[in-house]
């Protein structure tokens, strides 16, 4: 949906002081965003005018809502950070930070915890605290807890998952791709300061040494893993912990959860117990159904909360809600909703409906994550040429010449190869060419040095495809002698990476023909291929691997006018002549890199001195 720029008419809308009750001045608010200003000026990156103007319009709004666009790049977690240290100040105010998807909360709690938790002094209460889901989060706590009484059963565990994925596909590559995906979910609960886990397991350290109020769970925790948490003894665990969770979770003042999860019973009845002001700061509200705000505002903060803990007034005073209309929709999951008249409503977020209602809306147009050539096509195709690169992505020292700005976005044109569909992954495609092609790609830029490896990222639509590197990534390790652990996040979906970026993307389109556009799946998405999850991950360079005989296709559609976003970008790199031709049996790893070996950021040739000496502001 389009044309709801309201940014002109905040302006001049009746602001409303919201946390007015919370007894925070607006000189207090004032002195905050100065010393906000400060932070961000000390760290080399000084506030841009939008992000000012949004600080400054933060203590007002109309009827409890505020509305921040942003287009990819352009800061929104880290202005979810300021917005958050910045109502946090005000006494008695708790923030819920959420997004819809496990990796966007996931940034948004490592931006937080970058922002807040450098202060030695912070009171503990504000430092962040990552929800995830109970179970995971009873897991691991058990195997932290008592590692020795539950190695047994961890290693049964492993080998009877290992027997079924065996009988099921005969592979190993297939245990290593469960395996891997198992570990990217639950790698964040290993962090010592995410989770209310190990935010537990912290608090029983302190029991012992004689905080009373958690010495009695203590005490039946251990006597529970005595008894061999067979029978009572499990329920005692589980119990105990949960006593000591909602303990925690009960004091804290600032959390980060997934829409999901925030109304679980991991939750409900003690988050901000200690509270009396609440504001909710939602990302990804573009992606956000209409319920999913309803259950946040009326399902978190229950009536019989709000009439025992609050004095009879609902404590959620001020929701922001930020996203992007272009990034992606709300997913509407039951085929019968999606049938009926109703599909187009549910498919709506509330930011698009508090938007078309007239409620202020600021926008952020200043990017700073792409370069200028590959902001260029987003901002054309999608933001009407809006979308700006900042002053740090103008000067990055990968910026080349002007003569070789093309090398940033390229084309490897499989010639080779077709696209197939995997009964096991409910038809997920892949193409065994692009696989080939992308890994000797991958291998010739490691061995020329042009980017060290943690700043390099494949991303598939597919998860049949990501399944496959991953496999042929194990051949990689032992080649180059690397590490499973530096190749465990080089492969991703484009779902997965959703608000991620890096130095350098290569992107696999997959298809290979056109017949339709239901025909490109995924590739042909508008949503998901301009903006949401591909063109826009990229910082310095992006390089597309796909079959340009599509573009033979007649791919205008009988409206008229309708050109896939795939099709516009190799176009234009076919015509720029940023191209790379590759035949599997043609194409050895020098060959693929021959244009690129001169830009390795780490050797001491002529050739890259002279790059870098060629470099503009």
């Amino acid at each position: 949906m389009v044309g709801y720029d309201t940014g002109a008419k905040s302006k001049h809308c009746t602001r409303t002081r919201i946390p007015a009750r919370t007894g925070f001045s607006k000189h207090d608010f004032d002195q905050a965003r100065g010393k906000i200003s400060k932070k961000m000026c000390a760290a080399g990156k000084p506030l841009n005018q939008e992000q000012q103007d949004i600080l400054s319009n933060a203590w007002f709004s109309k009827n409890g809502f505020k509305l921040i666009m942003g287009p990819p790049g352009c800061g929104k977690t880290t202005l979810i950070a300021m917005l958050a240290d910045l109502f946090l100040r005000a006494l008695d105010v708790a923030v819920l930070v959420l997004a819809s998807s496990n990796g966007s909360t996931d940034q948004a709690f490592e931006s937080l915890g970058k922002w807040m938790c450098e202060d030695a002094n912070l009171d503990p209460r504000i430092r962040p605290l990552h929800v995830h889901k109970k179970y995971a989060e009873f897991k691991y706590f058990l195997s932290e807890f008592d590692p020795v009484g539950t190695e047994a059963r961890k290693q049964s565990s492993e080998k009877r998952s290992t027997r079924i994925l065996n009988r099921a596909t005969q592979t190993r590559q297939r245990s290593f791709y469960e395996q891997q995906q198992h570990a990217e979910k639950v790698k964040h609960l290993s962090d010592e300061k995410s989770g209310v886990a190990a935010t537990v397991l912290k608090a029983l350290q302190i029991a012992e040494s004689g905080l009373s109020v958690l010495q009695g769970y203590h005490s039946r925790l251990r006597r529970g893993f005595l008894e061999g948490l067979w029978g009572n003894g499990e329920s005692a665990v589980r119990e105990a912990f949960d006593k000591v969770a909602r303990y925690i979770i009960g004091t804290k003042r600032l959390v980060v959860s997934t829409v999901g999860n925030a109304t679980s019973a991991i939750l409900q009845d003690c988050i901000f117990r200690d509270a009396r002001y609440v504001i909710v700061v939602m990302d990804e509200a573009g992606l956000a159904t209409d319920t999913d705000l309803i259950h946040i505002l009326a399902g978190l903060i229950t009536a019989e909360r709000v009439s025992d803990e609050f004095d009879g007034v609902n404590p959620i005073v001020h929701v922001e809600l930020i996203g992007d209309h272009k990034q992606g929709s709300p997913l509407v999951k039951s085929d019968i909703a999606k049938a009926n008249v109703f599909g187009p409503q549910l498919a709506t977020s509330h930011f698009v409906r508090f938007a078309l209602s007239g409620f202020p809306l600021d926008h952020l147009w200043e990017q700073h994550r792409m370069v200028k050539s590959l902001c260029e096509l987003p901002s054309k195709r999608v933001y009407d040429g809006k979308l700006r690169t900042s002053n740090e992505a103008l000067s990055r020292r990968m910026t080349l010449h002007q003569q070789n700005q093309h090398l940033q976005h390229w084309l490897l044109d499989v010639g080779e190869g077709s696209t197939e569909k995997d009964s096991a992954l409910r038809d997920s495609r892949f193409n065994v060419a692009n696989v080939d092609v992308t890994l000797r790609f991958l291998k010739a830029l490691l061995t020329s040095r042009f980017l060290p490896l943690d700043q390099i990222r494949i991303l598939t639509f597919y998860r049949a495809q990501r399944q496959r590197y991953v496999s042929g990534i194990q051949a990689l390790q032992q080649e180059l002698g690397l590490t499973q652990a530096q190749l465990d996040n080089v492969v991703h979906t484009s779902d997965f990476f959703q608000g991620r970026e890096a130095t350098c993307i290569i992107l696999d389109l997959v298809v290979t023909e056109y017949r339709g556009r239901e025909f490109l799946g995924h590739a042909g998405d508008e949503k998901k291929v301009n903006v949401a999850f591909t063109f826009t991950r990229a910082r310095d360079f992006l390089f597309v691997v796909g079959n340009s005989t599509i573009l033979d296709a007649e791919y205008q559609d009988e409206k008229g006018g309708w050109l896939p976003f795939i099709f516009e970008s190799m176009e234009g790199l076919l015509g720029r002549k940023a191209v790379t031709r590759c035949y599997l049996k043609k194409s050895p790893e020098s060959v693929l890199t021959s244009r690129f070996n001169k830009l390795s950021t780490k050797g001491d040739d002529e050739d890259a001195n002279l790059i870098r000496a060629n470099e503009v502001d």
